[in-house]
């Protein structure tokens, strides 16, 4: 996955129009266009923007930006699941 799918599958997965997802980032709308479709790569400092506005996890960040990572859209947050499949936990009464 490149960095421009990770961007674009994350920003769908959280409802943000690149609008949105380039506001966030403090940068324009081109800007975010050509990372979506890797016309560009942002610099570290804007890769630290998208990182922090869209919870992404930094290290599959870095392995994906040297052409190294293998990161699907479950992996790329920065939070780990809460291994209870997002359920709340039930006891039974006895």
């Amino acid at each position: 996955m490149t960095f421009g799918q990770m961007i674009k599958e994350e920003r769908g997965l959280q409802l943000l129009t690149q609008e949105q997802a380039a506001a966030l980032c403090g940068v324009g709308l081109r800007t975010w266009q050509r990372w979506e479709t890797d016309g560009s790569v942002p610099r570290q400092e804007e890769t630290n923007l998208v990182i922090e506005a869209l919870g992404l996890n930094r290290e599959i960040v870095a392995q994906t930006r040297m052409g190294t990572g293998t990161a699907t859209a479950a992996g790329l947050k920065t939070r780990p699941p809460d291994g209870n499949g997002g359920q709340t936990a039930t006891t039974s009464g006895g």
